[in-house]
């Protein structure tokens, strides 16, 4: 009495099971299947924005000039006379439409600071009232 088994699937080889860090007899490291990343969209965009630096309503002006899922390219012209803190609030506009994110900076290069959402991107859209 053998088995029953799914027809069509009789020849189907074993499912591929990588072991990490275990070297094959030869000393060389196993094979593993190439690892399928998420494509990241980047999003040229130009936005006026600000870097809220504390609750008082103290702002540093920036520019937004690309945006993902995860984060941020922002351009902050006056760099050099104010610092800019670990972590902020990125808020951006784009006609009556304002976002926001809290942002953690993940380098900087003069004026240009990549930034990684902590979060999700908070989206306001003004109502017009008469």
């Amino acid at each position: 009495d053998q088995p029953r088994r799914r027809p069509g699937f009789h020849n189907q080889p074993p499912a591929f099971k990588p072991t990490v860090g275990k070297p094959r007899e030869t000393g060389k490291a196993e094979h593993l299947p190439p690892l399928h990343f998420a494509r990241l969209t980047l999003h040229k965009i130009t936005r006026q924005g600000h870097i809220s630096l504390d609750g008082n309503g103290s702002n540093l002006n920036c520019n937004v000039i690309d945006i993902s899922k995860f984060g941020a390219l922002i351009d902050v012209p006056d760099a050099g006379n104010a610092s800019v803190p670990a972590s902020f609030l990125l808020v951006f506009t784009s006609g009556r439409i304002r976002s926001e994110a809290t942002c953690q900076t993940r380098w900087s290069d003069g004026t240009r600071i990549g930034v990684m959402f902590m979060g999700p991107v908070r989206t306001y859209v003004a109502t017009e009232t008469n």
